[in-house]
């Protein structure tokens, strides 16, 4: 009987969850939101939509050029430079952000989309190569949450992370971009505990493949290698392995989903909706690859190398 009663609670749990109507909250034009990574892609349209409701956005960008641009565009942007990268720019970013937000006024929402992409053989990389990614994509990420976290738990608001299909299954070639976005969802999860008490609710947005920088910045990548690796190590992977691998990536970005709104529709939704959504997975490809990771493990990784092919290794050894 309590089997059930239990069975039937979750039915219309999930019924209620998925297709009644999400409102908004109120007061959006009253909110301030701290978005990263603005210079272009998810962030740089994110900072566009919010701008079109009248939320306020401290855009935060890497270079002085995105700041110029985002301040001639947009009415409700207040952009400035920081380096997810650097602590101590972080905290002048921090003060930058007080010094602009009305008194007794907090952070309503972080938006942690600055990333970049890492990918290449594990054999192929150097712990520099890895912290170049995880910096970025997952310490920074940290760093920005824990220094402006103060101000969000003032507006008891909201923290959106970035995470990715590469989040939540891993895949080959890509092992610096794979661990720093396991991380992401890892960090995410524990603060979403910690912050309860304080009304400060964390969401992650997990797309599958889209058209952005990051995966058209996999060729460049692709080319240093073949310029810069030893001929024997890259020899040992497949004499004509490396041009598979560039032609892979040239065409991964084509391949891509080039509707990137359906991205930054979520971001958007996980600041203002009534509701907001824990996790936000997007993209066809992304439900079908995460579905191989309940599959045994042999059978999973041959699926998903059959949904997203990419060009294996042949051992010269």
């Amino acid at each position: 009987m309590v089997l059930y009663i239990a069975i039937a609670l979750i039915a219309v749990a999930a019924y209620v969850f998925l297709f009644t109507k999400r409102g908004r909250i109120n007061g959006i034009r009253e909110k301030y939101v701290l978005v990263t990574g603005c210079d272009s892609g998810f962030g740089r349209l994110l900072t566009e939509q919010l701008d079109r409701l009248g939320v306020k956005v401290f855009a935060a960008c890497l270079l002085q050029k995105s700041v110029d641009e985002i301040g001639q565009k947009y009415s409700h942007a207040i952009p400035f430079t920081m380096n997810v990268t650097d602590s101590e720019d972080i905290r002048k970013g921090v003060a930058f952000v007080k010094q602009k937000l009305p008194e007794n006024e907090g952070l309503w929402g972080v938006v942690n989309n600055a990333g970049v992409v890492g990918c290449g053989y594990a054999e192929w990389l150097t712990r520099k190569d890895f912290m170049k990614v995880l910096d970025v994509n997952l310490l920074g990420v940290i760093d920005v949450t824990v220094q402006f976290l103060h101000l969000i738990q003032k507006a008891k608001g909201r923290v959106v992370n970035i995470g990715s299909l590469l989040g939540r299954h891993h895949e080959t070639f890509a092992a610096p971009y794979v661990v720093s976005k396991f991380g992401v969802l890892g960090f995410s999860d524990s603060l979403r505990m910690e912050m309860r008490p304080f009304g400060v609710s964390v969401h992650n947005i997990c797309p599958g493949y889209f058209q952005t920088g990051l995966v058209r910045s996999a060729s460049d990548i692709m080319r240093h290698f073949e310029a810069t690796l030893d001929k024997e190590l890259i020899s040992r992977y497949g004499k004509e392995h490396m041009k598979e691998l560039i032609e892979a990536c040239d065409a991964s970005y084509s391949l891509s989903n080039p509707n990137i709104s359906l991205v930054t529709n979520a971001m958007e939704d996980a600041l203002l909706s009534s509701r907001p959504k824990n996790y936000y997975y997007i993209g066809l490809d992304f439900y079908l690859g995460h579905l191989t990771s309940f599959l045994p493990i042999e059978i999973g990784d041959w699926i998903f190398r059959k949904i997203f092919p990419f060009p294996l290794a042949k051992p010269s050894v």
